[in-house]
């Protein structure tokens, strides 16, 4: 599966990062972040819980194919140095 661009516009940067984040994990997931300190946190809503390690995997591939890297997400979030993962339905 290969990443699409994300890019950054000004006016609803945090919601294309969900959206992108979302797209990688389940489309059609609802994904709410948080930052807290320097840890985001990012819960999916899906029908299904998700497979701890394949989305892990599947987002640790598209951040490394993505032509900007990390800094899809330190774009909107700067501060963040770890990513935690959670999943309900």
């Amino acid at each position: 599966m290969t990443a699409q661009p994300f890019t950054i516009h000004s006016v609803s940067a945090e919601q294309s990062l969900n959206d992108w984040i979302a797209q990688q994990l389940a489309p059609g997931a609802r994904v709410q972040m948080r930052l807290r300190g320097n840890v985001l946190h990012v819960l999916t809503e899906t029908h299904h819980l998700l497979h701890q390690s394949g989305a892990v995997t599947r987002l640790v591939d598209a951040l490394i194919n993505h032509p900007l890297g990390s800094e899809v997400i330190t774009e909107v979030y700067p501060q963040a140095y770890q990513l935690y993962i959670y999943s309900r339905r």
